[in-house]
């Protein structure tokens, strides 16, 4: 038998998609398939839950997720990305978490004032602008920083829609809100 060059195998055997590969898991339960789908996409989900909520809770939404995608892997449908799908499952425990916790603070863009308990001097003290900007950050309102760690995560408008269940007017206004609060807060920053 000939065993073909290493470059041809690739051309025989393509890449599976995460959506491909979710739902082969679902069809067979293989945990390569899940293993490579925590490998690829744990660090930007943990990203995400982190800038909602403080370290230990995202690790517990994170793990928490995870589980989700095993136990209704049989639910899930490539008419939406797998990515998508995953900050679904995330976006709504971690909601349900903080609930549970009496947590959940969810004002409207009209019913939030956009000023900052964050002073300039204190943005100023700070070392470097990564630290001023991850301060502010913090301060935004729930949906303005979730729509826009999801617009950095590399979701488009139509995704980050579909993950928060809002139109994508919406969208774009927090996005415009939260970009106008960062502006106005830097631009009188000059950190190292």
């Amino acid at each position: 038998m000939v065993k073909l060059p290493s470059l041809m195998k690739g051309w025989f055997n393509p890449a599976l998609t995460a959506e491909q590969k979710m739902i082969k898991f679902a069809q067979h339960a293989d945990q390569n398939l899940i293993s490579a789908l925590v490998d690829e996409f744990n660090d930007d989900l943990y990203h995400y839950l982190l800038s909602q909520s403080e370290p230990s809770l995202a690790e517990d939404i994170l793990q928490n997720t995870w589980l989700k995608v095993i136990e209704k892997r049989a639910l899930y449908r490539m008419q939406l990305s797998f990515k998508s799908w995953l900050f679904i499952l995330a976006r709504n425990s971690l909601i349900d978490e903080l609930r549970r916790q009496k947590r959940w603070n969810f004002s409207q863009l009209e019913d939030h004032c956009l000023t900052t308990s964050v002073s300039i001097d204190k943005l100023i003290q700070l070392e470097s602008f990564q630290q001023a900007f991850d301060l502010l950050i913090k301060e935004l309102p729930f949906a303005q920083r979730e729509a826009f760690i999801l617009q950095q995560d590399g979701f488009s408008l139509s995704e980050i829609s579909t993950i928060t269940n809002d139109n994508i007017e919406t969208i774009k206004s927090r996005l415009r809100y939260a970009r106008n609060y960062f502006k106005r807060h830097l631009e009188q920053v000059n950190v190292k």
